[in-house]
């Protein structure tokens, strides 16, 4: 009687699985083959459609409208997804600051890190996490300290969203608040595409391009905080 351990399953096992790289060769032979079988479907219903007028200028403007048919039907969502991100970049996507506020000390879910107390100059930073709170500052020596803290001692908030729009495009929102009045101070709105199909299956092979972000040109990311919250202390 012959005793099976659990090394000899799996070793049974793995070679029952297809190595990764094979796997990618085998897919991106597939993808080149759909292709080849879409240009080929493509050509012939075009050369039939030709084929329907008598004239050398109707044939030419018929197999250009077939051709273009084609390449749109696959990319159309690209199309459209582009046109729709530029859109919402051009009229949408800005940093709008209501009010300014001197001798901020720090901040409750900036998410700055580190960057708050050597470049922003705030005192302090708070994050909650989990349903807890932590406050961050800094030590005699710059040593960075921890602590937890029952309940945020700043007096400004940032809240965030993500919303998803139409053709895989999202929605990036960053709300200062006052906490006392719920008051918003500022408001920062970008976007983000991933791009149609196409191009989310081109980068699935290490392709880059098809997507993109977007935020206010004339307003920078540092001075949304700065502008708003200026800190007790600072850094020029």
């Amino acid at each position: 009687m012959r005793t099976r351990c659990l090394s000899d399953e799996v070793l049974s096992y793995t070679h029952d699985f297809i190595p990764l790289g094979k796997a990618v060769e085998m897919i991106a032979l597939l993808l080149v083959g759909g292709v080849l079988v879409y240009v080929g479907l493509a050509l012939l219903v075009t050369f039939f459609i030709r084929r329907g007028f008598a004239t050398s200028r109707a044939k030419i403007g018929a197999t250009i409208v077939s051709l273009l048919a084609f390449i749109l039907i696959p990319t159309a969502d690209d199309f459209a997804g582009k046109w729709y991100f530029d859109h919402l970049c051009e009229t949408e996507a800005k940093i709008t600051i209501h009010k300014s506020v001197d001798g901020v000390e720090g901040i409750l879910g900036s998410g700055l890190g580190s960057q708050a107390f050597d470049e922003f100059g705030y005192h302090f930073l708070e994050e909650e996490i989990g349903g807890r709170y932590y406050h961050y500052s800094r030590g005699p020596a710059g040593e960075r300290l921890k602590a937890d803290v029952s309940h945020p001692t700043s007096h400004y908030a940032v809240k965030r969203s993500i919303q998803k729009q139409p053709y895989n495009i999202s929605r990036y929102e960053e709300t200062i608040l006052d906490q006392g009045n719920k008051e918003s101070l500022a408001q920062s709105i970008q976007f983000s595409y991933g791009g149609g199909w196409v191009s989310q299956l081109i980068r699935s092979f290490g392709v880059s391009g098809g997507g993109g972000q977007c935020h206010d040109p004339l307003t920078s990311w540092k001075d949304f905080y700065l502008k708003t919250l200026k800190p007790s202390r600072p850094i020029n």
